[in-house]
């Protein structure tokens, strides 16, 4: 019994050693801690993606009927200089095309007299242009005026019928979405 006695209060001590080498130090309060605080943060962000939506325009069906117009989108000033006509065609338009003019010179009090020889000129679009004409006579023309002989036109196309038809495009959308990071605690 002496020897169960012995053995028992050397496990116990064994036990209470073995145990006693396994606490952590006391850490000083002056000394830094090694272990930095951090914590979970939440935080949404803009995702993009892609989506198809789908619209109807109105497009014609059958043969089209086309006519010419008269192209409309410009301007003219008519400056008169004596036995001179300057006339500024002003395209503010986006056709380019040929502008045939001629200039009446009046030398009359009913507002008559003689017309020029036609001029023709190119005038791009957003540009202008400057027709200059002369009087050869011995008289003076008392003003001029513009004569439209040609000016460009545009082919206007239209249907008889037409139909809804769906068309489809991508575009670009964003969704919100919440992430999770981590920060030093404050």
């Amino acid at each position: 019994m002496k020897k169960t006695l012995f053995a028992f209060i050397t496990a116990i001590t064994l036990l209470f050693l073995v145990t006693a080498c396994q606490l952590p130090e006391a850490v000083e309060p002056d000394e830094p801690s090694s272990v930095e605080c951090t914590m979970q943060e939440e935080y949404t962000v803009q995702v993009p993606y892609n989506e198809t939506e789908f619209y109807y325009v109105k497009e014609g069906v059958g043969r089209p009927f086309c006519e010419e117009e008269q192209y409309t989108d410009f301007t003219i000033d008519v400056v008169p200089l004596g036995k001179r006509c300057d006339i500024k065609v002003n395209n503010h338009g986006n056709v380019t095309g040929d502008w045939t003019l001629k200039a009446k010179f009046i030398t009359t009090s009913a507002g008559g007299g003689p017309e020029s020889e036609p001029k023709t000129k190119e005038i791009q679009a957003g540009e202008t242009a400057t027709f200059e004409f002369h009087y050869d006579q011995s008289d003076v023309p008392s003003s001029c005026r513009n004569i439209n002989v040609k000016t460009p036109s545009v082919e206007i196309c239209k249907y008889s019928f037409y139909q809804d038809v769906r068309k489809s495009r991508t575009v670009t959308k964003f969704r919100e979405e919440t992430k999770t990071r981590t920060v030093p605690c404050d």
